[in-house]
């Protein structure tokens, strides 16, 4: 057939021609199809005929668009729809979206696929490393989810909260509510700085009088605060209320490496699946190595780490517990969920009353929620098989977290209708019934820190602050079932990853070990005494016969 002709042992190539066109020539459109399934003549013939019918009819509804000439933005919804919806995690998908959104679509969304060259990605990739390659947090997020978490947040605090990374050319975003006040209050909002934290020289920032204020190079150093002043029938009814400090404000740094990484991850993983289904001849990443930093790079990062580790030592840790016990019940036991039971965020907030066993003092995890999706929580198995475990708590946890119970039936009781968690039981929820905005405890951590005057560390800090504290105390031989302990405990799916984790408390304890033979030790350096001469007999002549 004149439509279609064998180009290769497996290929056929299709043509269709769409009549003439405006120059008078003749507009014909090619697509070139692979068949490595083995059939009959017939067979053949019959699926070749079906699929330029199918390419044939594309065209004339206008919904062939030619392998290339798709562009980036328009292949992303299928690569999400055909591959990654199915393949990756939902909390890995959002990360990724994350990117795509706020890094890729903005660089490479316009272009068509064949466009993207090599040079034009280590280009992209360079720029990346640079100074103010930085993006406000969270700008993927929909409204919905991020105002899900507001709500969350109002029912442990009645002050304004700021939101945003307190570096300049970002934007902080200051969020209230007037529920508290008059109906027909409408507020005033003010910005201000100040180098002091309590603000008592805080400075009204001019200008600056909506929910939202992007840092300059005016406020480094200096801490934020967003005020709300509620006015009813023109005039001022009630007092100012003013939010904690935000800050201190820093330059803007240049991105994390790590991040870098994740980032030349995401746009692989993209352009590899578009070389694959043949919209691309090839993938323009091949040959592109993925950034890492210099020497100079790691040392800062090295130091970094040390000057602020990722775990509380025993006598941190009582001093977050002390705070803590300045707080609701709720949050106390929270945190101390993590820090002592080792529990990730996730499994926390996806705890239900029928996983609490009170008299065997111990919780089971089997359920985890690690994303919020258009305001609703996507449930999913914990992390691995590993990860789904009962772990013991002490008795007093058990003890306190028995009383919470009966503050939570008390609760609910009289919420009433306003009780939306239906049969759920979500032992940690947002005022309702219904789970946290997973990444409320995060934020709610960080406020509790800065307001308690407490090192931050992130919140899986927590869950590894458990492991230091275990180990801490502890002599060398005790190390090794000592960690395959804490393995059971964190729901590791190998002893390697408790291992690497922990080796800056392993190599602490087999220090303090050594240690121990330092009373054997002298001053190598003092001069040694003299010693007696050697009486040596003088030689004996023996005379040969």
């Amino acid at each position: 057939m004149a439509n279609m002709r064998q180009r290769g042992e497996n290929s056929w190539e299709f043509t269709v021609s769409m009549g003439k066109g405006s120059d008078n020539k003749y507009d014909r459109r090619y697509k070139t199809i692979e068949v490595t399934e083995k059939m009959s003549p017939k067979k053949l013939q019959d699926y070749l005929d079906f699929e330029y019918a199918k390419f044939k009819q594309e065209l004339e509804t206008g919904e062939y668009i030619t392998p290339g000439k798709r562009t980036f933005k328009e292949f992303i919804e299928l690569w999400r729809d055909s591959y990654a919806k199915s393949n990756l995690s939902p909390t890995t998908l959002d990360v990724y979206n994350g990117h795509i959104d706020s890094r890729l679509i903005p660089k490479f969304g316009h272009m068509k696929l064949d466009q993207i060259k090599p040079g034009l990605i280590l280009e992209f990739l360079k720029d990346l490393e640079k100074p103010g390659a930085r993006k406000s947090g969270n700008m993927h997020k929909k409204q919905t989810d991020e105002h899900i978490e507001i709500i969350d947040a109002y029912n442990d605090v009645s002050k304004p909260i700021v939101n945003g990374s307190a570096q300049t050319g970002l934007t902080l975003t200051g969020f209230y509510k007037l529920e508290e006040f008059k109906p027909d209050a409408q507020p005033v909002l003010n910005w201000y700085r100040g180098l002091e934290k309590d603000g008592s020289d805080k400075q009204v920032i001019l200008q600056a009088t909506t929910e939202k204020y992007t840092l300059t190079s005016a406020d480094v150093g200096c801490y934020i605060f967003f005020e709300v002043i509620p006015v009813s029938s023109g005039e001022r009814h009630i007092m100012p209320v003013v939010s904690t400090a935000h800050g201190p404000v820093t330059e803007q740094k240049a991105l994390d490496f790590g991040t870098i990484g994740y980032i030349y991850r995401v746009l692989k993983n993209i352009l590899t699946r578009a070389t694959e289904w043949r919209m691309i001849a090839s993938n323009p990443m091949i040959g592109i190595k993925k950034p890492t930093p210099d020497n100079e790079a790691k040392k800062l990062k090295l130091a970094a780490q040390k000057k602020n580790p990722q775990y509380y030592n025993e006598e941190e840790a009582q001093a977050v517990v002390d705070a803590l016990y300045k707080e609701s019940r709720k949050w106390r036991l929270f945190i101390l969920g993590s820090m002592i039971g080792g529990f990730r965020r996730g499994e926390l907030v996806g705890l239900e009353w029928t996983s609490v066993f009170l008299d065997d003092h111990s919780l089971s995890i089997e359920n985890n929620i690690p994303l919020t999706e258009n305001g609703a929580a996507v449930e999913k198995d914990p992390k691995s098989l590993s990860s789904i475990r009962n772990v013991d708590m002490p008795e007093w946890y058990m003890d306190e977290l028995k009383l919470f119970r009966e503050e939570w039936e008390e609760e609910k009781e009289t919420l009433g209708d306003k009780w939306i968690g239906e049969d759920r039981q979500f032992v940690f929820h947002n005022g309702t019934g219904k789970p946290y905005y997973y990444k409320h405890p995060s934020r709610w951590w960080e406020r509790f820190c800065g307001r308690r005057g407490l090192r931050y560390i992130k919140f899986h800090g927590l869950r590894h602050s458990m492991g230091t504290l275990l180990i801490e105390d502890e002599t060398e031989g005790q190390i090794d079932p000592l960690l395959m302990a804490i393995q059971k405990r964190l729901g590791h799916s190998r002893l390697s990853t408790t291992t690497d984790i922990y080796v800056h408390v392993t190599k602490k304890v087999k220090s303090r070990t050594t240690g121990k033979f330092d009373k054997f030790a002298r001053n190598h350096n003092a001069p040694a005494e003299p010693s007696e001469p050697i009486q040596v007999d003088p030689p004996r002549l023996v005379r040969i016969k």
